[in-house]
């Protein structure tokens, strides 16, 4: 009889380490599936932010070109109104 009631209290106590155990693994798995979707919600902020640093050099790149093009275009006049200027041509030195 005692060797039973001893199986039973080693039962019951492996039976609580046992639901310890379960609820440490339920805990560590919601504590998992949280990380992941944190994760997931960085790549996909990191993916948007990288799409938008794309669209915003290009943007500076066009008006880089744009900005070269409109100075090409003033200086070309500035050099073709120079050369026809008489003001101009009468205060180049030789």
């Amino acid at each position: 009889m005692a060797e039973l009631q001893q199986i039973y209290a080693r039962k019951n106590e492996v039976d609580r380490k046992v639901e310890t155990n379960l609820k440490a693994i339920e805990e560590t798995k919601a504590a998992i599936e949280t990380t992941f979707w944190s994760a997931e919600m960085a790549d996909s902020a990191k993916a948007a932010i990288e799409s938008e640093l794309r669209r915003y050099r290009q943007q500076q790149q066009k008006k880089r070109q744009a900005d070269s093009e409109v100075n090409d275009l003033v200086a070309e006049d500035v050099r073709r109104v120079g050369d026809t200027n008489p003001f101009i041509l009468a205060t180049r030195r030789p």
